[in-house]
């Protein structure tokens, strides 16, 4: 119930879709999907303040993501986790973040239910509990002290995400791994760069209605890609939910594990 009540105050009628935690939010359909994806992305922190947090991500719906995600806790270095399903299934830390350092991330997501990841030469492995098709990114940065904070800034040089439907070898995965390049079978699902800014209107709306559930992975899809007449895309109500859902989770999971990060070490 509690959770039902929290939507209805932010369910919106467009894509902005804001909270008291949280400064911006950008969602981006994938033109292609298919059984193997890449992202890839090059990035760099110019501020973030205590409990700031920014999360660049995959997902169907609901709050199974997969990407990195960016935490500071009070006086100390802010730190990468990789997320890996839902709120039960992030991996970290994984490194240090500097404000000014050029951070390179590569993460593939292999059929198999297999994510594998390329953090600035840190590379690790994960196996997955649930796979579901991966049809949108998001782009979520903000404090979890509400809108008094000052928003992190984040500049992303790059973005890009590849699909394939073919298998990867062992020697591909290497290659993809390392450097971040697509094998020749992979499409691109998205090429994009930008830098989030602070937004600060809120529509409000009171409705209801049913989440559906993520669906089995199948096979890669094209859509058709089209330029919209402004930055913002058409979304229905349904779209807004899990998009609203998706924040809750990502807000909640970083209030988490900040408090759970300050709570060890005082006790330490």
């Amino acid at each position: 119930m509690a959770i039902m009540l929290l939507l209805l105050l932010v369910f919106t009628t467009g894509s902005d879709v804001l909270l008291h935690s949280m400064l911006y939010h950008e969602t981006r359909r994938l033109y292609t999907i298919g059984n193997n994806t890449l992202l890839t992305t090059v990035f760099t922190v110019k501020y973030i303040g205590n409990y700031g947090y920014a999360s660049i991500y995959l997902t169907y719906n609901g709050v199974y993501a997969y990407g990195l995600i960016i935490l500071k806790a009070p006086d100390k270095n802010p730190k990468i986790y990789i997320m890996a399903g839902d709120q039960n299934h992030w991996i970290g830390p994984i490194t240090d973040v500097r404000v000014g350092e050029e951070i390179a991330a590569y993460i593939l997501i292999l059929e198999n239910k297999t994510l594998l990841y390329n953090i600035n030469g840190i590379t690790g492995k994960y196996d997955l509990v649930y796979l579901p098709p991966l049809t949108t990114l998001h782009l979520v940065v903000g404090n979890v002290t509400g809108r008094a904070s000052m928003a992190p800034k984040i500049i992303f040089d790059k973005i890009v995400i590849y699909v394939t439907n073919s298998s990867l070898s062992g020697k591909d995965i290497r290659r993809t791994l390392l450097h971040g390049s697509p094998i020749r079978s992979m499409a691109i699902g998205l090429n994009m760069s930008f830098t989030p800014t602070t937004i600060t209107k809120l529509t409000t709306t009171t409705a209801s209605t049913t989440i559906p559930l993520p669906i089995p992975n199948t096979s890669m899809t094209t859509t058709k890609a089209t330029t919209p007449s402004s930055p913002q895309l058409s979304w229905t109500m349904q779209d807004s939910i899990i998009v609203a859902v998706t924040v809750i989770v990502i807000s909640v999971i970083a209030v988490s594990l900040l408090r759970k990060k300050i709570i060890t070490e005082k006790n330490g």
